[in-house]
């Protein structure tokens, strides 16, 4: 597995910046408090590159250090490229909180061939790659619990019309769930949706890096999962209920005339433009 080095340096920075190191914050994007980027986001971002260059000289970078346009980013998605969150949940590792991770999603031709991800505080990290998945620890018998919560997931900035899916969103996670859960990082809420600590997984209207890496660990762990991708923008949607995910699909489609694709892995990935 080429992507098991990926996972070994990955998993090798976050041991050697420890606890309290690298917490610095550099920037905060788009005068979004909550978007920040740390130390440990540019080691991880740099780490990444190097790995492309030496193992992957074809492939291109599509990080969320990056600064790409939505154009760019399409015509990377076109051909071979390694899609990019270094650290996922940046603002809780700034604060010293819990809940941060790693991914990385290798995109061929519009088909996911790879990813990689590194939880650290569950000493934990997942490689997928030729259809077999690698785990660090091995997961807990799911029981997929119908009195879990919903992770939901969803950018600071909505206009009316995204404003009016995400109430109505909620108020399905309500009806049909033990409520909403959210703690700063998907890729941590996507990993216990795997563990079956959540009935459901929502990002709506995130971006492309925050979600991608999981969708062929999703597909293999037996969830059902829906998605749309329009320029940096992806909404994912992912269950065992189909019952619940055909209740958010029509509120998506309702209020913002989203259309969303089954992603099977042997699908090629759609992304359209905004």
């Amino acid at each position: 597995m080429n992507l098991l080095n990926l996972a070994a340096r990955v998993c090798n920075e976050f041991s050697r910046s420890g606890l309290n190191e690298a917490r610095t914050v550099l920037k905060i994007k788009d005068g979004q408090v909550r978007d920040v980027v740390t130390e440990l986001d540019e080691k991880l971002h740099l780490i990444t590159a190097n790995f492309i260059k030496e193992r992957l000289p074809e492939c291109k970078l599509l990080s969320e250090e990056s600064e790409l346009t939505s154009a760019e980013a399409l015509n990377l998605l076109a051909g071979e490229c390694l899609i990019v969150d270094p650290l996922d949940g940046s603002n809780n590792y700034a604060l010293g909180m819990s809940n941060y991770g790693y991914m990385a999603a290798h995109l061929r031709g519009g088909f996911l061939a790879g990813a990689v991800i590194v939880l650290p505080e569950d000493n934990q990290y997942i490689v997928f790659e030729s259809g077999q998945s690698l785990f660090s620890q091995p997961l807990p018998e799911s029981k997929q619990l119908r009195n879990a919560p919903v992770y939901y997931a969803y950018p600071p900035k909505f206009n009316i019309s995204e404003r009016r899916t995400r109430s109505a969103l909620i108020d399905l996670i309500d009806e049909k769930s033990a409520g909403l859960y959210r703690y700063g990082s998907a890729c941590v809420g996507l990993y216990r949706l795997i563990r079956g600590e959540h009935m459901a997984f929502l990002g709506h209207s995130v971006r492309l890096w925050d979600v991608i890496a999981y969708l062929p660990l999703l597909v293999s762990q037996g969830f059902d999962v829906l998605y749309c991708s329009k320029g940096l923008s992806f909404t994912l949607l992912a269950s065992k209920r189909s019952d619940f995910l055909e209740d958010a699909a029509k509120i998506l489609l309702e209020f913002q005339g989203m259309t969303l694709h089954k992603y099977s892995l042997n699908d090629s990935l759609r992304f359209d433009s905004l």
